[in-house]
C-alpha cells in the first residue's frame, strides 16, 4: 500500500529532525548559543578558535548558502595538524561561545583569497586571519537566529516536529519556508501578480534580483518596485543588485537576500518545521545612493560611473564603481590621461593606510594589459601616501616594480635609483637583487654586478637567471676566480645554512666492512621538506667518505618540472620504487633500509643520526662482490672502464651513473647547491647491463660525449613541457665536467636491492684543469 503525500512529508520532517537532533549534540533543546558575527567588506565574519590535534585562533566566513561543511586554507590545517602523512584526518572542531561544531574533514579552499581578504582587513579582523568558511552543510543541522542588528548569530537544537502553526507573537511575521539543495527559500511577490522564491544567504552584503528577470520585468537596475516577503516590503529597505543568480527552485528563482536585508529584520529559521519569523529591528533608510550606481553600472558608460564617483566618493560601492570605470577604461584603451583619472578614482577609494599597497596591484593590472608607462603612473600615486602605509615594505615592492620598468626601458639611471631605494628595504629580494645586477652590468661595474647576482642567485625566483649573469660578468671581472660551482660555493659560504660533524667513520680493525653502502633520495628541488635531509647528506657524506657510502639524489617531478629532473631518474623511480610498490622505502640504504624522507633544517640533527645509525648497521653485512672503476673525461665526453668482481647472481645488473657531485639550482626547498644528482645512464642499456660474469669478473667500458647528455636531458625536458609541463631553464642541463663523478651499482633489477656500491671522479685532461 503506498504512503499518501502528506505521510511521506511527515517521515521526511521526522527523519531530517533525527538526523539534525543528532548532528547537534551538546545543544540542550532549550540551549541557546549566542556566538558574535561582524560584517567586514561585505562578509560575515565570525571570531572562533579551530582545533584538531593543535589550536588556533582565527576568523571563518560564515555562508548560510556555500554548498559545504567547512573549507580551511591549508596552511591553517597544517597549524592544527588537521592531516596526517599518510592521508588520515583528525576531526575538526570549530570552538565558539557556548557551542562547538565538529567536522570529520576539511574542504579544499582558495588560498590566495583568503590571505588577500587578511592582508586589507588585518585591523578589522583583529590580526587573526580568515582562514576558511562555514557553509551550509554544517549550518542546516541548527536552529539558526540572524541578528545583526544586534551583532549576533544564534544556534539552537532543531525543533521538535509539529502539526501545530507557530505561536502569534507581536510584532513578528511568521514566513513560510522551503529548503532545496541545502538553500532556505521564501516565497515573494513582485511586480504585476508575480510570484517565485528567493534564497536567504549571508555571503554578500547586497540583496540579488536574477538580472535576467530585472531585464524582463523593465528594470535592469533592479528597482523592480514592491518586494513582499510575507506580507513584508522589503523594497524600502534595500537596492536590490541586478546579478546573475546561479540557483534554481521550481517556483522560480527571483534572487537571494543579504547582509543589508539581515541588518533591517531578525530572521529565525525553523528548517524542520519549514517555518522562519521575522522582525524588524532596524527602520527603513532607502539607500538612494546604491540605485544611482547599479543604474550607473547599468548604463555601461564610463561617463555615468565617473559622474557617481565625484558625486559620492565615500560610498561603500566606491571601490568597486572605482575599479569598473578602470577596467572600461582599459577595455576602451583609453589614453594616458584618462586612464590616470580612473586610476586616482581606485586610489583615492583605498583606505589611507593601505594607498601604497593597493598601487602595487593598480601597478600589476597595468602590466598586465601592457601599460608600463601607466603602471609608473600607479606606482607614483602608490610612493605619494607610502609613508601611511601598514605595511612598510610595499612602498620598497613599488621602487623595485619602478626600477624592473624602467630597466626594461633601458633608462639605466633612473631604474638603479628606484632599485637600490628598494634593496634597503629588500635586500634578500631575489629579482630585486638580479635587477640590480642587470643595472651594474649594463653600467660596466661588473665586480658589483657579480655580488648581486650572487645575491640573487639564493633565491628560487631568480637563481636560474642569477647564473646566467654570473657566467657573463665573470670574464669581465679582472683577477676572478674561474666561473664554477666550487668558487659560487665559497663565495656564499655563511649565506646558506650548512652542516658539519666533526666524527668519521672508523671500521673495527679486525673486521673492516666488504660494502659499501649506497644511500638514494628520490626528491625535487622544490620540495620544501628537503632541506634538513640535503643538509644531513652533508654530514653523512664527511661521516663516511666515499670509501664506506656513496650518496646519490635523483629528482622527479612530483612537485614540479626542474632542469634536475631527467630520463634517468625516472627509470629509476617507476622501476625501483613505483612498480615495487616500496614508496616507503623510496629514500633507501641499498634500497632495502628506509631513512627519512623530508626533514626540517632544525631536524636536520635527528635526521643524521637516525640515517648514520641504519646505514652502519648495514655495512655490517658482507658482500660477495667488489667494483673497481677507473674512468677519466676530456672537453668532448667522459669513458670509463668498470669491473664488477664476485659470483653470478640471479636478476643481476650493473648500472653505471654519471653524477655531478655539485648543481647549481635554488628552489623553493632552500637547497642551492645539489649534491650528487644523477644526471645519465653511462651503459648502452637505460636500466643497466645484466651481469653476467665470466670466472667471477665482468669488465664493462662506457662512453658518453657531453653533447649527447645535454641532448637527452634538454629533448626530455623540452617533451616535458609539450605534455602541459611549466617551463623551465635549460642552464642545468650542461653537465660542469670538472664536477663529474661515475657512480657503479650492482643491483637486483626485481627487488631493487643492492649488493655493492662504488663511486670515482675521472682524472681530468688539460683541457679541463
Amino acid at each position: 500500500m503506498s504512503s499518501s503525500p502528506s505521510l511521506r512529508l511527515r517521515r521526511c520532517v521526522v527523519a531530517f529532525a533525527f538526523a539534525a537532533i543528532v548532528s547537534s549534540r551538546g545543544l540542550a533543546q532549550d540551549q541557546v548559543a549566542r556566538v558574535p558575527v561582524s560584517i567586514v567588506a561585505g562578509r560575515l565574519v565570525v571570531p572562533c578558535q579551530i582545533s584538531a590535534k593543535k589550536r588556533i585562533a582565527a576568523n571563518l566566513f560564515l555562508d548560510y548558502e556555500a554548498p559545504c561543511e567547512l573549507t580551511m586554507h591549508n596552511r591553517a590545517a597544517a597549524g592544527i595538524e588537521a592531516e596526517a602523512e599518510d592521508g588520515s584526518a583528525t576531526p575538526i572542531k570549530v570552538l565558539l561561545p557556548d557551542i562547538e561544531f565538529e567536522v570529520a574533514h576539511r574542504e579544499l579552499a582558495d588560498d590566495k583569497a583568503f590571505e588577500r581578504f587578511t592582508k586589507w582587513y588585518s585591523k578589522e579582523l583583529g590580526e587573526n586571519a580568515v582562514v576558511g568558511t562555514i557553509g551550509a552543510r554544517l549550518l542546516s543541522r541548527y536552529h539558526v537566529t540572524f541578528d545583526l542588528a544586534a551583532g549576533f548569530v544564534e544556534f539552537s537544537a532543531p525543533r521538535q516536529p509539529t502539526r501545530e502553526p507557530p505561536p502569534a507573537i507581536d510584532g513578528t511575521t511568521v514566513v513560510p519556508i522551503t529548503v532545496f539543495n541545502d538553500l532556505v527559500w521564501f516565497p515573494v511577490a513582485y511586480g504585476d501578480r508575480r510570484g517565485g522564491a528567493i534564497a536567504l544567504g549571508t555571503a554578500k552584503y547586497d540583496s540579488w534580483v536574477d538580472s535576467d528577470l530585472a531585464d524582463e520585468l523593465g528594470h535592469p537596475a533592479g528597482d523592480v518596485g514592491p518586494v513582499v516577503v510575507g506580507g513584508i516590503d522589503l523594497a524600502p529597505f534595500v537596492a536590490f543588485r541586478p546579478e546573475r543568480v546561479p540557483h534554481t527552485h521550481a517556483d522560480g528563482v527571483f534572487g537571494v537576500l543579504g547582509q543589508n536585508v539581515l541588518r533591517h529584520f531578525r530572521v529565525e529559521v525553523d528548517r524542520v518545521n519549514r517555518t522562519s519569523r521575522w522582525t524588524n529591528t532596524a527602520p527603513a533608510a532607502f539607500p538612494h545612493e546604491d540605485l544611482e550606481y547599479f543604474r550607473a553600472r547599468e548604463q555601461g558608460d564610463g561617463g555615468a560611473l565617473t559622474q557617481w564617483l565625484e558625486a559620492h566618493a565615500g560610498a561603500r560601492l566606491a571601490p568597486e564603481a572605482a575599479q569598473r570605470l578602470l577596467e572600461l577604461r582599459l577595455d576602451e584603451d583609453a589614453g594616458p590621461a584618462t586612464l590616470k583619472k580612473a586610476m586616482e578614482f581606485v586610489h583615492a577609494s583605498r583606505p589611507a593606510d593601505l594607498k601604497a599597497t593597493g598601487a602595487l596591484e593598480l601597478m600589476q593590472t597595468m602590466q598586465q594589459a601592457g601599460r608600463a608607462n601607466d603602471a609608473l603612473t600607479a606606482a607614483e600615486l602608490g610612493l605619494a601616501a607610502g609613508r601611511d602605509d601598514r605595511y612598510p615594505d610595499s612602498v620598497h615592492k613599488l621602487h623595485a616594480r619602478m626600477g624592473s620598468i624602467l630597466l626594461e626601458q633601458q633608462r639605466t639611471r633612473e631604474a638603479w635609483k628606484h632599485l637600490l631605494s628598494a634593496a634597503f628595504g629588500l635586500p634578500d629580494d631575489g629579482p630585486l637583487n638580479l635587477d640590480l645586477a642587470r643595472c651594474y652590468e649594463q653600467d660596466g661595474r661588473f665586480g658589483r654586478a657579480y655580488s648581486r647576482y650572487l645575491q640573487a642567485l639564493l633565491s628560487p625566483d631568480s637563481g636560474a637567471e642569477a647564473i646566467a649573469g654570473l657566467e657573463r660578468v665573470q670574464p669581465k671581472i679582472e683577477d676572478a676566480e674561474d666561473f664554477s660551482v666550487d668558487a659560487i660555493e665559497k663565495l656564499i659560504e655563511g649565506k646558506v645554512e650548512g652542516f658539519g660533524v666533526a666524527t668519521k667513520f672508523r671500521p673495527d680493525e679486525n673486521a673492516k666492512p666488504s660494502r659499501t653502502v649506497l644511500i638514494e633520495w628520490f626528491t625535487n628541488a622544490h620540495f620544501e621538506g628537503q632541506i634538513g635531509i640535503a643538509l644531513a647528506r652533508d654530514g653523512l657524506r664527511d661521516h663516511f667518505g666515499r670509501e664506506y657510502a656513496v650518496l646519490v639524489e635523483y629528482d622527479v617531478p612530483d612537485i614540479a618540472l626542474t632542469p634536475l629532473v631527467n630520463p634517468l631518474g625516472l627509470r629509476q623511480w617507476e622501476r625501483f620504487v613505483r612498480a615495487t610498490g616500496a614508496e616507503k622505502t623510496a629514500h633507501a640504504i641499498d634500497g632495502v633500509v628506509a631513512v627519512p624522507p623530508a626533514a626540517r633544517a632544525r631536524d636536520k640533527q635527528d635526521a643524521y643520526d637516525a640515517i648514520k645509525v641504519s646505514a652502519t648497521a648495514r655495512l655490517q653485512r658482507g658482500s660477495d662482490h667488489a667494483i673497481t672503476i677507473e674512468a677519466k673525461a676530456d672537453a668532448n665526453g667522459i669513458h670509463a672502464q668498470v669491473a664488477v668482481l664476485g659470483p653470478a647472481l640471479e636478476h643481476a645488473i650493473v648500472q653505471v651513473l654519471l653524477v655531478e657531485r655539485g648543481v647549481l639550482f635554488p628552489g623553493k626547498s632552500r637547497v642551492v647547491v645539489h649534491r650528487n644528482v644523477a644526471r645519465a645512464a653511462l651503459t648502452i642499456e637505460p636500466d643497466g647491463a645484466p651481469f653476467t660474469p665470466t670466472d667471477e669478473r665482468m669488465d664493462l667500458t662506457c662512453e658518453r660525449t657531453w653533447e649527447s647528455i645535454t641532448t637527452e636531458l634538454t629533448t626530455f625536458l623540452d617533451r616535458r613541457e609539450a605534455d602541459g609541463a611549466a617551463r623551465v631553464s635549460r642552464h642545468a642541463t650542461r653537465v660542469d665536467p670538472r664536477q663529474a663523478s661515475v657512480v657503479v651499482i650492482l643491483r637486483d633489477r626485481e627487488s631493487g636491492a643492492v649488493m655493492q656500491a662504488a663511486q670515482v671522479d675521472p682524472t681530468l685532461a688539460e683541457d679541463l684543469q
